[in-house]
């Protein structure tokens, strides 16, 4: 019977149906087959306690905040107008524009925690500004992907915290201890821009 419940939930969300749609739908229906009817109280109670039970998760609540963060910062035009600040900072190196595309996302991953908000966020604008600069496209991606790995290792990494708690380990420490690898592989990045360009 789980197996057709899974099957069920799964051929929902394809054709369709909202995720927490069709979970609360197959949790009533397999609740239904367990105890006789959908709607017993027992059923909804342990439904409505197991649900608040799982969003009452301080990880989830992280990755919707860092996620609304990034949104806020794009509508906002933070983004923009971060990179403009160090791409002028940069502007009087032959080879600034990298540089600034590198340090960019370093800063970014400071306030995303994520490669996927990085590359979203920041990704068009530092491929249009080294695109009318006359960078090659293909060294130009290249910066700006290899750039955006910084989110996931830097301070407040998604990754780092959800590590944290699966393993019981302290969030604080795994951040902290994240510091030096980001710093130094976002030198490398840099001096790999000078040695290239």
């Amino acid at each position: 019977m789980p197996i057709v419940l899974t099957l069920g939930l799964i051929g929902a969300i394809m054709a369709g149906l909202m995720i927490e749609i069709s979970a609360a739908l197959f949790s009533i229906i397999g609740g239904g087959l367990l105890f006789g009817s959908p709607f017993d109280p027992v059923v909804m109670k342990i439904i409505s306690r197991l649900s608040v039970d799982r969003i009452d998760n301080f990880l989830l609540l992280a990755v919707l905040f860092f996620i609304l963060a990034g949104r806020l910062m794009n509508s906002g035009g933070v983004t923009v107008r971060l990179f403009d600040f160090i791409a002028a900072l940069f502007s009087r190196f032959r080879d600034g524009l990298a540089h600034a595309n590198v340090l960019a996302s370093f800063v970014f991953a400071g306030m995303s925690g994520s490669a996927t908000a990085d590359v979203v966020g920041l990704g068009a604008i530092e491929m249009k500004a080294m695109r009318e600069k006359g960078y090659d496209e293909g060294f130009s991606a290249g910066v700006t992907a290899a750039s955006s790995i910084l989110g996931p290792i830097l301070p407040p990494s998604i990754v780092l915290i959800d590590y944290s708690v699966q393993a019981e380990q302290s969030v604080a420490t795994m951040l902290l201890a994240a510091v030096g690898p980001g710093v130094l592989l976002a030198g490398l990045f840099m001096a790999y821009v000078g040695v290239v360009t």
